[in-house]
C-alpha cells in the first residue's frame, strides 16, 4: 500500500481456528433416536429422488421424440441458442455487391472503419464485395453531418441503410445501392439553422412587386373559396417564395427522378435532392446544384399601405386544395468548411433544367394535372409547350402551346389567375378561362415574341 493509506497494520489481529473440532459425546439412546430419524428422512429422500429420476427420464423421452420433427427441432434450438447464425443463411443474388452514392460529393465515406478512397459508379465500375456478417457504413462531412447505417449479408429486417437495387456493368448481375443525401433533417442543429437562414435569404432575393390595375383579376378569397377577384382599386402585389422546410403542416410531394438521376424526395419538406438534369455529378467539394421545396406567396396592399390579403397562394381551385402549390425550386449550395453559400435559380434565362422556372410552376401544374386541355384532338403528344417567365417573378408567366397547322395558343398566369391571352386560346380551350384585357394580351405577345416557339414532340412534363 502507498504511504497515504491508513496506518492500521500493527493493530490487525488474525484468529486461526482449529481445523478439527472435538465431537461432543453422545449417549446410545440419543444415537439410536438420531439413527431412527435419519433412516426415516433417508427413506423419504430416496422416494423423492426416484420420482425426480423417473420424471426426468420421461421428459428426455418426450424431448427426443420432439426433436425428430424438423420444425420443432429448429424452433427449440432457436429458443435456446438464438437465431440461426448468418453464415448458415443463403446469400441471395447481389446481396454481397455494394455501390454507395452520396449527394453532394463532399466528405468521407468509411466501410467498417476503413475509408473508401473511390466510390465505384453503378453500372460503370465493379461493385464493392461484402463478406458475410454485419457492416457499418458511415458518411461524415465535419462538422455538419455524421451519418451511420447498418447493412448485413445476407439482408435482415433490422438493416438501416436506405437501399435500392442497382445493375453491375454489362447488366451481368445486380447489386445493392445505398444512397446517402444531405437533408435538413440530418444536418447538425446549429448548422441546420444557418443553412435554413441562407436558403430563405436566397429566396427573398427574388421577391418582386407589380401593380394590379383596376379591372385586372387576382386570386383572392370569395364566398366560394379561392377564386378570381376583379380589382376595384390599384393594388401593390408582392410575390415571394417561401421554403416549406419549417412548416410541419405542409404537404410536400414525393419525387423520384429514377435511377441515375439521383433526385429523391420522400414527401418530407426538409429533403434536398441533386438536380436531376446533371449528367455528371459535381466534383467533390464543389457547389451543389440541388432542389428544395418551396411555394409562392402573394400579398396585396392598397395605395395607402393597408394589407388587403396576405399569404395567398399562386394557384387555386382543386390543385391548391390538393397541396400542389409546393414545388421543387433549384438552388446551389456551397460549403467552404465554415459557412454556407446559397443562391436560388429563379428567373434564369436559357436554363437547361427539365422543369420550368419556379415563376411558371403554377402554369406547369395546371397542365400536368389536366386543368388545361390540349388545343388539338391529337392530344399533348402533338403539342410543343414553352413556359416563358416574365422579367420579374411578379410579372407572371406565359404558356405558349403550338400544334402543327394551328395558331399558337397563349395563356397568361398572372397574380394567381390563368387567363386566355389571345383569341386562339379562347377558341381552342373554350369559354371557361377569363379573357385577358388589352394590356395583358400585349404583355403576353411581347413575352412570347422574345422566344422562338417550335413545333415537335411534346414537352409536357
Amino acid at each position: 500500500m502507498g504511504s497515504d493509506g491508513p496506518e492500521q497494520a500493527d493493530d490487525l489481529e488474525i484468529e486461526v481456528s482449529a481445523l478439527h473440532r472435538p465431537v461432543p459425546a453422545t449417549t446410545t439412546a440419543e444415537f439410536a433416536e438420531a439413527t431412527s430419524r435419519f433412516a426415516a428422512l433417508w427413506s423419504l429422500q430416496t422416494r423423492r429422488r426416484r420420482g425426480i429420476i423417473v420424471s426426468g427420464l420421461l421428459l428426455l423421452v418426450v424431448v427426443a421424440l420432439a426433436l425428430t420433427i424438423t420444425p420443432t427441432r429448429q424452433a427449440l434450438v432457436g429458443t435456446v441458442f438464438g437465431p440461426t447464425p448468418t453464415a448458415t443463411a443463403p446469400v441471395r443474388a447481389g446481396e454481397d455487391n455494394l455501390y454507395v452514392e452520396i449527394s453532394p460529393l463532399w466528405g468521407a465515406v468509411t466501410l467498417d472503419g476503413k475509408r473508401l478512397a473511390h466510390l465505384p459508379a453503378e453500372g460503370v465500375d465493379q461493385p464493392l464485395h461484402l463478406a458475410r456478417g454485419v457492416h457499418t457504413l458511415r458518411w461524415r462531412i465535419a462538422p455538419i453531418i455524421d451519418l451511420a447505417c447498418r447493412l448485413t449479408v445476407p439482408l435482415v429486417a433490422g438493416d438501416t441503410c436506405p437501399m435500392r437495387v442497382g445493375i453491375v456493368p454489362g447488366k451481368k448481375g445486380v447489386a445493392r445501392v445505398v444512397t446517402l443525401q444531405l437533408s435538413l433533417a440530418n444536418v447538425a442543429p446549429s448548422y441546420r439553422e444557418a443553412l435554413l437562414a441562407e436558403i430563405n435569404a436566397a429566396l427573398d432575393a427574388h421577391q418582386s412587386s407589380e401593380t394590379v390595375r383596376v379591372g385586372e383579376s387576382y386570386l383572392g378569397v370569395t364566398l366560394h373559396g379561392l377564386d378570381a377577384v376583379v380589382a376595384t382599386q390599384p393594388l401593390l402585389a408582392t410575390l415571394r417564395f417561401v421554403s416549406d422546410a419549417e412548416n410541419p403542416q405542409a404537404q410536400c410531394p414525393a419525387i423520384n427522378s429514377g435511377p441515375g438521376a439521383n433526385c429523391t424526395m420522400n414527401g418530407d419538406c426538409r429533403e434536398i435532392c441533386t438536380a436531376p438534369w446533371q449528367t455528371t455529378p459535381t466534383a467533390p467539394g464543389r457547389p451543389w446544384p440541388a432542389y428544395i421545396l418551396a411555394h409562392a406567396s402573394w400579398s396585396y396592399r392598397t395605395a395607402d399601405g393597408r394589407v388587403l390579403v396576405d399569404n395567398q397562394p399562386d394557384i387555386g381551385g382543386e390543385l391548391q386544395f390538393l397541396g400542389y402549390d409546393e414545388y421543387p425550386v433549384p438552388i446551389t449550395i456551397g460549403w467552404d468548411g465554415s459557412v454556407w453559400k446559397v443562391s436560388a435559380g429563379i428567373g434564369l434565362r436559357g436554363s437547361s433544367a427539365p422543369l420550368p422556372d419556379p415563376i411558371c410552376a403554377s402554369s406547369w401544374a395546371e397542365v400536368q394535372f389536366n386543368f388545361v386541355s390540349p388545343p388539338t384532338s391529337l392530344g399533348w403528344q402533338s403539342v410543343s409547350l414553352a413556359y416563358l417567365a416574365g422579367a420579374t417573378a411578379a410579372d407572371g408567366c406565359v404558356l405558349a402551346m403550338t400544334a402543327k397547322g394551328q395558331e399558337t395558343v397563349l395563356l397568361l398566369h398572372r397574380f394567381g389567375v390563368l387567363l386566355a391571352a389571345n383569341t386562339a386560346a379562347q377558341r381552342s380551350l373554350g369559354q371557361r378561362l377569363p379573357m385577358a384585357d388589352a394590356y395583358e394580351q400585349a404583355f403576353a405577345q411581347q413575352l412570347a415574341g422574345s422566344v422562338a416557339v417550335t413545333t415537335g414532340a411534346s414537352n409536357n412534363g
